[in-house]
């Protein structure tokens, strides 16, 4: 499920020593995955570039509680459970490592929402 936040830089204020923001911020907050059936589909469901058509350029997975990884945060925490050790990779690092390239080549920072609840 993607719930979508439009930031305009005239809105926002930005800070010395932050890093660069692209706008508009176009905010994805992924709660959960609504395709289970395949690793492409879980992919898919996390907005994957090549797996998902959108034009978010940010992305959130959920949740980073204090008891550890909950949600789709669970997800990134252990990939290869979720996508196989075909798809993009062997390992949970190299798994991790690939998709997160995925993203910084089209462009989408990937951020963990921390403190929420399930």
């Amino acid at each position: 499920m993607f719930i979508t936040l439009i930031l305009l830089a005239s809105s926002a204020r930005i800070l010395q020593g932050v890093p660069s923001i692209t706008y508009p911020i176009k905010f994805a907050y992924v709660n959960r995955v609504l395709d289970w059936g395949s690793p492409q589909g879980v992919a898919r469901s996390l907005g994957i570039p090549g797996y998902s058509n959108h034009t978010y350029n940010y992305i959130c997975l959920t949740f980073w509680l204090s008891s550890g990884p909950a949600d789709t945060a669970g997800l990134w925490d252990k990939p290869s459970l979720y996508f196989g050790t075909d798809l993009f990779g062997s390992t949970d690092d190299q798994i991790r490592a690939n998709i997160k390239n995925l993203y910084a080549q089209a462009g989408i920072k990937l951020m963990v929402s921390a403190f929420g609840a399930t």
